[in-house]
């Protein structure tokens, strides 16, 4: 069983926290923070962290071609419906706003 990295799980958190948060699109005091509006690094960070400790933990159980593909087949289902959700609802919120976020 592969090892458990619990300070790389609080930076994920304290990432996953910091792009919700520049991801809101209403102004109040902590969004406009000058490390809120410069948190989409933290995107990056998340990312890259996530892509190790998921490498990390099925390292060993995927060995071969059909494992992969099981594995990404489970991994597409898990988090399409999740992003399409996400992309619809932010287009039918009748803004006029399609997603993207351009900040000053």
């Amino acid at each position: 069983m592969p090892r458990r990295y619990e300070s790389l799980d609080g930076l994920r958190g304290i990432s996953a926290i910091a792009v919700v948060l520049f991801y809101i699109t209403w102004s109040n005091h902590i969004t406009e923070t000058h490390l809120i509006r410069e948190s989409y690094v933290f995107v990056d960070l998340f990312f890259i962290l996530s892509g190790f400790v998921i490498t990390r933990a099925y390292s060993t159980r995927v060995h071969t071609l059909r494992e992969a593909g099981s594995f990404l087949t489970l991994r597409f289902f898990r988090i399409y419906p999740l992003a399409t959700i996400r992309n619809d609802g932010r287009r039918d919120w009748g803004t006029g706003h399609t997603g993207n976020i351009v900040r000053p």
